[in-house]
């Protein structure tokens, strides 16, 4: 069963899955990933949806507001 949550930036499974992203693309990008870092700080995003297959979360996708 597919379920969709919505939340924000401190809710732990979307941690959880950012943690598991910026692992993967750090492996991918290499040193170039850095520069990318001073973007995807978690800090107070406000709009987050998770989706949940089986009650594990296996997707996410957040809005952040940039100055």
């Amino acid at each position: 069963m597919i379920k969709l949550t919505r939340t924000d930036s401190e809710n732990e499974d979307f941690i959880g899955l950012v943690s598991l992203l910026d692992s993967e693309l750090e492996e991918r990008n290499g040193d170039e990933q850095t520069f990318y870092a001073q973007f995807n700080i978690l800090d107070k995003i406000n709009h987050v949806v998770l989706i949940y297959l089986d009650g594990k979360a296996v997707s996410c996708g957040a809005i952040k507001e940039f100055d």
